[in-house]
């Protein structure tokens, strides 16, 4: 079949005859291609060292019917004799055209239980001859074609995978499976039965098939198990946390209560030794004191609370530390900002607004280990984006692929994003780094009298710097009191 017929969806015949009768062979193509026919004829003939029997059996392979000139020449040639049994061999339909009379020949015996059409004026078919035979000809081209021309296609296909080892990529694959398979359970009466190799074909790419959907049937259950063991880990960290929180506001009460019995003391003493200085003194230092120890409390149960996610607790524990009455001297610009730190908290749980992607569907979206970055996939775009968790603030430049994105991924470390695209590709790039901006910020706020910065890891989460938030204001209470 020649590139164009295929394109154009033209039904093909091969033509197959003797030397002897090739002027019939000629007039007959003419006349099948004035039908729109597509007609194959081997016009080179047989030389010596030629696989010419793959060049044939492509030939009849591609066609949708083998029409055989019928003559004494034809009968008794030993190559037309091959073509019809290649023919039967690969499922093909045959017409035998007799193109005169056969006298005692003995034709080939695929041929001897068919339908003749004849196309010489038969004495026992009155009106024979080449004109009604071309009419009978077309009509039999026509029955049943479709189905004919899924046999060709379907043998095509099976024969490029057998030729090339029988891969895997060449099967069917999806619907075309059930497709085949209802193919050929449809056959027509008097169609030919589709080959061995038509069934195997269908047989193992089905098995593919049912390989690959149970491979991942495998993998969703696998990630269903890790889903729930994940969720047990968390539930079981989350109890441990609550404990310890627990054991800090114990801790933060006992210190409380010694406090006030330190304070009590105090004004006991200043009571009953007025006038006298070394006491008042030693009073002072008692509060000062008491007043350290409630200030680390407090500064504990702020990186506790931060641990566990609870934002608004762990902001008023250590504005609790920060505005102590003994702090007469304390810096309100310093408690401004933390009042500020503590309505940012809690305020709707940090929502940004949307990560706006310049086409309208995003596929993918998923944190990287810390929670500060988002990684999303866009599927009309062929991008995919990574985004500030805080702010909703795009970083870095798209990451760009040829075809759709459909997935998008950090590494464990969130060092790096793993992208899948319909392009045939999987692409690994480097994650935008992230800073301590917020804790310079506190920083700077706090002034010259503020202890060294706390120094964070490059990729720390949002509550390890809130925690080193906590233990900063905490410092600076104590250059306070000291």
């Amino acid at each position: 079949m020649s590139e164009e017929a295929r394109e154009a969806g033209r039904p093909t015949v091969f033509l197959s005859y003797s030397r002897d009768d090739l002027s019939f062979a000629d007039q007959l193509e003419a006349a099948l291609q004035s039908h729109k026919y597509d007609v194959a004829m081997d016009r080179q003939g047989i030389s010596g060292g030629e696989d010419w029997r793959a060049r044939l059996g492509g030939l009849i392979r591609d066609a949708d019917t083998v029409i055989f000139v019928l003559s004494p020449s034809s009968a008794g040639s030993e190559l037309c004799k091959w073509e019809v049994e290649e023919a039967s061999r690969l499922g093909k339909r045959i017409i035998p055209v007799p193109c005169r009379p056969l006298a005692d020949a003995t034709v080939p015996p695929q041929l001897s239980e068919l339908n003749y059409i004849f196309f010489y004026a038969e004495p026992r078919l009155p009106g024979s001859g080449f004109g009604t035979g071309l009419v009978r000809l077309v009509s039999a081209l026509d029955t049943d074609l479709d189905w004919l021309r899924e046999h060709t296609r379907l043998l095509q296909r099976a024969s490029e995978w057998d030729s090339a080892g029988r891969t895997e990529s060449r099967l069917l694959f999806g619907d075309s499976i059930a497709e085949a398979k209802a193919w050929a359970a449809r056959r027509p009466k008097d169609a030919p039965e589709p080959t061995a190799l038509h069934y195997e074909f269908v047989r193992v790419s089905e098995e593919a098939q049912a390989r690959r959907q149970d491979a991942e049937r495998r993998q969703l259950e696998q990630i269903r198990a890790a889903q729930a063991d994940r969720a047990k880990a968390l539930a079981q960290r989350e109890e441990a946390q609550e404990r310890e929180a627990e054991q800090a506001r114990r801790v933060v009460r006992r210190t409380l209560i010694g406090m006030a019995v330190a304070i009590v003391l105090f004004l006991a003493t200043a009571a009953l030794a007025v006038g006298l200085v070394g006491a008042s003194v030693e009073a002072d230092e008692r509060s000062r004191v008491a007043a350290q120890q409630t200030a680390r409390a407090q500064a504990f149960v702020a990186g506790l609370e931060t641990e566990r996610g609870r934002r608004f607790e762990a902001a008023t524990a250590a504005l609790q530390g920060l505005a102590l009455p003994f702090n007469y001297n304390a810096d309100f610009s310093q408690t401004s900002l933390w009042t500020e730190l503590v309505e940012t908290w809690s305020a709707d749980e940090f929502l940004v607004p949307p990560l706006q992607h310049a086409a309208d569907t995003v596929w993918a979206a998923a944190f990287d280990p810390t929670g500060e970055r988002v990684a999303t996939a866009d599927t009309k775009s062929n991008t995919a984006r990574i985004w500030d968790a805080q702010t909703g603030e795009p970083i870095g430049k798209p990451l760009q692929h040829e075809g759709i994105v459909g997935a998008a991924a950090f590494d464990p470390k969130g060092e790096r994003v793993v992208t899948a695209s319909a392009d045939n590709t999987a692409r690994i790039w480097r994650a935008p780094p992230t800073g301590q901006a917020l804790v310079e910020q506190i920083r700077t706020a706090l002034g010259p009298r503020a202890p060294e910065p706390v120094k964070l890891p490059e990729n720390s989460s949002r509550q390890e710097s809130y925690g080193a938030l906590m233990a900063l204001g905490a410092q600076t209470l104590f250059a306070r009191v000291h």
